[in-house]
């Protein structure tokens, strides 16, 4: 893993064109708002990664499973992702049970 891409940040930072990604306690992720399971999660990240100096922030939930974190960041490295920032706060913004999860 690269650390040298990796940032802390919080919720009071502006996040202008950041793109969102969140990881549930159950580990379920999802990218600005939308479920994306783990196979599809580098295309589609690779496919959002048009802009370059756009930054990726991570927020999951402090009780997920630590391999879920590492997974989402794997996928920003692999998508090519520079900056990857983390967020620290409640998850409880992320009021999404998937009705119809994809995949």
């Amino acid at each position: 893993m690269n650390h040298s891409m990796i940032r802390s940040g919080s919720l009071q930072d502006p996040a202008k064109a950041a793109l969102q990604i969140a990881i549930r306690q159950d580990g379920l992720v999802f990218v600005d708002g939308e479920h994306v399971n783990n196979i599809q999660l580098v295309p589609m990240l690779a496919a959002l990664n048009t802009d370059r100096s756009k930054p990726l922030e991570i927020r999951a939930d402090r009780t997920c499973p630590f391999g879920a974190v590492r997974a989402v960041v794997s996928a920003a490295q692999s998508a090519g992702y520079d900056r990857v920032r983390f967020l620290t706060g409640p998850i409880a913004l992320l009021d999404t049970s998937p009705a119809h999860p994809r995949g």
